[in-house]
């Protein structure tokens, strides 16, 4: 069952790959009475891996996107390698709210400081798991001094390690974050009747986000997290739209492509919610300035992709 828990996460999240370490320590510790039974959890990893690198291709046109280990097998639509170094170095950048000169010109120390010193949402869950590595020994060894809590610990600093390294942003261990929060507070709250007083006004709050807008400002640095979206009785049978961004649409011919850009554009990566093939005329105009590429149809038939197409300077 956890090795099915965790393929799940890793195949739908690769920020996820932590979590792997938990059946291979259960392997090694208990490898004698698992070893006879191995076979279903490698067929079943097997199918899980070849499912992941079938999505990758389809999706991404390379085996393990964005990783260049696996460079035997790339298809014509592959994103060049120059885009995937730019998203991702600019991934790494926003998670600390720097430019790239900023990053480059810092020590360790102070991309650290810089993290744990960000505003607003940011800042308080980065202070919030920085103190909760400090705090947390004390809490396991005082009132559930297990293997398992251990475990999950140190996890938790590896997760934190390798997205300081690549994307530190909060979402991408706030997980961690609410589990040793709620662990504390239960191990400083044993009153039961105080229990079920706080489960009681916890609703409160949940029913003010849900039913009353709230404007975010203090909270969040973009725009489309300033106002909480409200739940409302027609989202019984119809969903929410799946974007905040209510603008209109230009349609711009470039080559063999007809997009839709959005014509406020809120960011680079913005697209709003207009008819397919939708992309930001910003993002496109970047690709083609800085690393010469602009995206083409594969075919005459939207269902066969895209590809990157090389231009020269010139064009």
């Amino acid at each position: 069952m956890l090795l099915i828990l965790v393929l799940f996460l890793l195949y739908i999240k690769n920020t996820t790959l932590t979590f792997a370490v938990f059946p291979l320590i259960l392997l090694v510790f208990n490898f004698k009475t698992l070893s006879g039974k191995l076979l279903k959890a490698i067929l079943l990893s097997t199918l899980i891996i070849v499912l992941f690198f079938i999505k990758n291709l389809i999706l991404c046109g390379s085996l393990l996107f964005p990783s260049k280990i696996f460079t035997l097998i790339a298809t014509d639509y592959a994103i060049p390698s120059k885009i995937q170094t730019f998203y991702y170095d600019n991934l790494k950048y926003y998670g600390y709210f720097i430019t790239a000169e900023q990053y480059n010109s810092m020590s360790v120390w102070d991309l650290f400081i810089r993290w744990i010193t960000l505003p607003k949402l940011n800042g308080l869950f980065n202070k919030l798991s920085v103190f909760l590595i400090l705090a947390l020994p004390f809490f396991i060894y005082k009132f559930k001094n297990e293997k398992a809590l251990w475990l999950i610990y140190v996890n938790m600093i590896l997760q934190i390690f390798l997205l300081l390294i690549t994307s530190p942003q909060y979402r991408f261990f706030i997980h961690f974050v609410l589990f040793f929060s709620v662990f504390c507070l239960i191990c400083l709250i044993q009153n039961k009747k105080l229990i079920n007083a706080l489960l009681a006004l916890s609703q409160i709050p949940i029913a003010l986000i849900l039913f009353f807008p709230f404007n975010l400002s203090k909270l969040a640095n973009h725009k489309s997290l300033m106002e909480i979206s409200t739940f409302s009785i027609n989202n019984i049978v119809f969903p929410y739209q799946n974007t905040k961004s209510n603008t209109s649409f230009e349609t711009i011919q470039l080559g063999n492509l007809k997009y839709n850009s959005p014509q406020k554009n809120a960011f680079l990566w913005a697209s709003g919610n207009g008819d397919l093939p939708c992309v930001n005329k910003k993002q496109v105009d970047t690709f083609e300035k800085y690393f010469q590429y602009i995206p083409q149809m594969r075919t005459n038939e939207l269902k066969d992709g895209f590809y990157a197409k090389k231009i020269s300077k010139n064009e």
